[in-house]
């Protein structure tokens, strides 16, 4: 499974404000993240879901900067 992921934040060390991404052929889903985001319990899930896929085992990531877009995923997941 191919997993195109893209992140946008606020400047290189600030917060994230919204993930993109797409599985396979299938439309492109988003993510906002407003401030206060952590009390909202469907943005704490499709992010959980999210997190599951990019440590599957099956999972080829596709990012312009992979290392850029990680960072700030698994930083949003140690909140």
């Amino acid at each position: 499974m191919k997993i195109y992921l893209d992140v946008e934040s606020v400047g290189l060390m600030g917060p994230t404000k919204l993930v993109q991404f797409a599985i396979d052929d299938r439309p492109v889903q988003f993510i906002q993240l407003p401030r206060g985001w952590e009390a909202n319990p469907d943005t704490r899930r499709r992010l959980s879901l999210l997190m599951g896929l990019l440590d599957s085992s099956e999972a080829c990531l596709v990012a312009f900067n992979a290392a850029f877009d990680l960072f700030h995923i698994y930083r949003l997941a140690h909140r």
